[in-house]
Parts: C-alpha cells; structure tokens; sequence
C-alpha cells in the first residue's frame, strides 16, 4: 500500500506527461538534457542488439565519441526499463522512468526508516520528505536519473546498521548483497556510489570515536563484509570500473571544478523556496533549487531538539548533518547566499580530495535529509505519545499554547492523525507544487 501511495503522488505531480501521452517527449530543457536522457535509455538494448562496446558510444558526440561511463548513462535504469523500451520505445521509457524516480527512492527510503525505527507513520511521511524533495523532482523533469533513482544509499546503510547491531550475521550474506547493491548503484550512477562510500566512510570514522567499544567489537566483521563486498563489486563492475578511469576518451562525472563554485548556499536555503514562489526576494541564490527541507521537519527537530539529544541514533545523525551541511554550502559560510560571511574550509578540502572534487556538492542535499528524517522521525514517535488526551478533549487540537505543552509533558498525549494528515502533508506537497509549477507553462504547450 505504501508504495502505492508514492506512485499515487508521482503521478499528480507529473500528471502533464499522462496528458500529453507517454510517447510524447515533453520539451523540458529545450531538446538538451531530456533528449540525452532518451538517448541514454536507447543505447543499451541498441548496443547490445548490434553487438557495441556499451560502455563506448561513437553514435554521441559523432566523429569523436564518448566513454558512456563518464556520462550518466544509466545502464541499471535502462535495464529496468529494457522490456518497455523494446516494445513502446525509449520515449516511452524515459517517462515512465521519470515517474518512478520519485517512487524508487522514497519506497527505498522509507522501507529502511521502518526497519531501524519501526515507526510506520513517520517512516511513510519521511519517505515522502526524501522522495518528493526539490532535489529529486527538479532533477526528475530533466530526466537526471542518476540523481532520483536513490534505492542504493539507504540499503547500504541497513546492511552497514545490521552488521553493527546484531549478534550474529553471515559475513558471506551481508558481504555479497552489499556488493550487488553497490554494483547495481555504481551502473546507475558513478557520482551517487562515491559520493555514498565517502560520507558513510566518514560517518564510520564517527561513530568510531563516539562508541569505540562497540565498534571494536564489532570491527573484525565490518571489515569482513566490506572486503566481501568489495570482491563482488570489482567481479560485477571491474571492467567498467577499468573503463570509466583508463578507458578511451575517459572522463569524470560531472565537472564539479566549475560548477561548485557557482552554487552558494545559505542557512536560508535549506527551508525557504523563495526562488519557486517568484517573490522577488534577493535573499537566495539563483541556483539552488536543487535544495530545500520542509520547515515543518527542521521545526519538529527544533521543537524536540531536547529530547532528541538524550537518543543515540538521533544524536549522531543530527551532528553528522552538520558536518554534510558545510560540505554542500560552497566557498563561503553564509545566512543569505548573497552575504558572505568566512570562508569555508570544508569546501578547498573537498576541492583539493580526487574524484569526490568532481562530484556536485549541492546534491549532498540528499544525505543531509537522509540523516535529518532519523530526527524527524524519532521526534514523531515521541509525538505520538500522545493520542488518547487529545481525543478526549478534542478543543484542544487547536490550541497553541496546549501543543507547545505537550511537546515538554510526558503525560499528555498528542494527536498523531492531527500532526501527519496537516503538517505532514503540507511539508510533502508545498516543495514539490512550487518546484514544478514553473515548468507547466512549458510543458503544457
């Protein structure tokens, strides 16, 4: 049922593309990046129906060629969307696989916050936080399935959790189905697999200090299952591997040289579409619709800061959102992206790290909400306490002053129906409505 709710929202939101019908191809960025989304999804059963390198393409960029590694390719996309490729035509695919960017990461997110927090409801609206953000449907429209079919982060993170929470495990088991996730992200895209590996490398080293005992413990099959991993991974992906860094014309992802520097973020960034409500305001950059976090999730987080504090898995992953948030900010720290304040240190050493310079740091967005919605939830769950009060004085669900009481009592209970139907949906809905509403005049033509 969950995700058939996700497909149920992905579908209002691009219900343009059903209108013009699927084998339309809908003019989003004036024939450049869709075009190349199509052609992309044409080229696997194209290269191998013709018996082509598929990781070579001298059909694009003609005379010359292009190493299809280099480039958002999408090799785990097109091969999903084979069977509807051959029949109906790589148009055809690449719209539907626009509608299910969305579904893919949000159910993929979601089954994962369930899990480890066994929080249904809050694991459902945190799904749709991190499915439907700005980052994923901007990039959705453009056909950047590279950046919105999220399934691979989420599950790496579980096997990693299980690993270290669990008595016993199988080294071989948890080994080879992070290998196979890894392999099937890394043909997805280049840039999400390494950008992934990094910050959870990072977030190891973390945790590592703040609970060295059960880390010691626990570090011989840490160890154990990425080395198994690691093996599947380079029998799954090493020639492509070998081919995206020494292969002909080989290239790196995305030009993040250029392009970081361009992308200036401020505090303001991370809950104010101003840019997507054409206010006027110069408060924001004019890039960073790739951001945003519905203020609803940061003032739930706030609100409950407190309490937040006192749970290990909320703690950790709010402070490590602190230290993904000056990574994503570029050159300078800032309130508005037009003030600067100090320069960024975090920045000139990501700049200066190979390959993870290449990479687009704005797109950290996703991981900052990935780590964020563990406090979300939680928060939820503590929220949640409270249902049998609240119904038996129904008056009160209207009362400021009683909900910010509640929030600090241990014995009054809150309305969980109340708190995800209204404020929930109002975080989900208003980035997506905002983010879109400036392509309809262009999809609608």
């Amino acid at each position: 049922m969950v995700i058939l709710l996700y497909l149920f929202a992905s579908v209002v939101l691009f219900n343009s593309i059903l209108i013009h019908g699927l084998g339309v191809s809908q003019p989003l960025t004036g024939g450049g990046d869709f075009g190349l989304s199509v052609l992309n999804m044409a080229w696997l059963p194209f290269a191998i129906l013709h018996g082509k390198n598929i990781f070579y393409s001298n059909y694009q960029f003609a005379l010359h060629g292009i190493n299809m590694m280099g480039t958002p390719a999408y090799f785990t996309q097109a091969l999903v969307m084979l069977p509807i490729t051959l029949l109906f035509g790589p148009v055809v695919s690449t719209n539907i696989a626009i509608i299910l960017g969305p579904v893919v990461t949000a159910f993929s997110s979601y089954i994962v916050y369930y899990k480890i927090t066994k929080s249904r409801y809050g694991s459902i609206l945190s799904g749709l936080v991190l499915g439907f953000s700005i980052l994923v449907v901007n990039d959705s429209v453009y056909g950047h399935f590279h950046v919105t079919w999220i399934f691979g982060p989420p599950i790496i993170f579980y096997i990693y959790y299980l690993v270290v929470t669990k008595v016993e495990i199988s080294v071989i088991k948890y080994g080879t189905w992070l290998g196979i996730i890894c392999s099937l992200q890394f043909y997805g895209s280049t840039e999400l697999i390494t950008t992934t590996l990094f910050f959870y490398g990072i977030f190891g080293l973390f945790i590592a200090v703040l609970e060295r005992r059960l880390v010691r413990d626990r570090l011989r099959r840490i160890v154990a299952v990425s080395c198994v991993g690691g093996l599947i991974s380079i029998l799954l992906c090493g020639y492509a591997i070998y081919f995206f860094l020494f292969g002909k014309d080989h290239v790196f992802f995305n030009n993040g040289r250029y392009s970081n520097p361009i992308f200036k973020l401020g505090v303001t960034d991370l809950f104010l579409p101003l840019d997507r409500l054409n206010l006027g305001l110069k408060l924001m950059s004019n890039n960073f619709s790739k951001v945003s976090i519905p203020i609803v999730v940061l003032a739930t987080i706030v609100l409950l800061g407190r309490y937040l504090w006192r749970q290990k898995i909320a703690r950790y992953c709010l402070m490590f959102c602190i230290f993904i948030y000056f990574c994503m900010i570029g050159p300078d720290l800032r309130i508005f992206p037009m003030q600067n304040l100090l320069p960024n240190p975090i920045y000139y050493l990501l700049m200066h790290t190979p390959v993870i310079s290449n990479t687009l740091f704005v797109r950290y967005i996703y991981f900052f909400t990935f780590f964020c919605n563990f406090g979300f939830i939680i928060a939820l769950k503590r929220l949640d306490q409270s249902l049998k009060h609240v119904v038996a004085r129904p008056r009160r669900l209207f009362s400021i002053k009683y909900l910010m009481a509640s929030c600090k009592s241990k014995r009054n209970k809150y309305c969980r129906f109340f708190y995800s139907c209204n404020f929930g949906y109002c975080s989900s809905s208003a980035s997506a409505y905002y983010n879109i509403r400036n392509f309809q005049e262009i999809i609608n033509f």
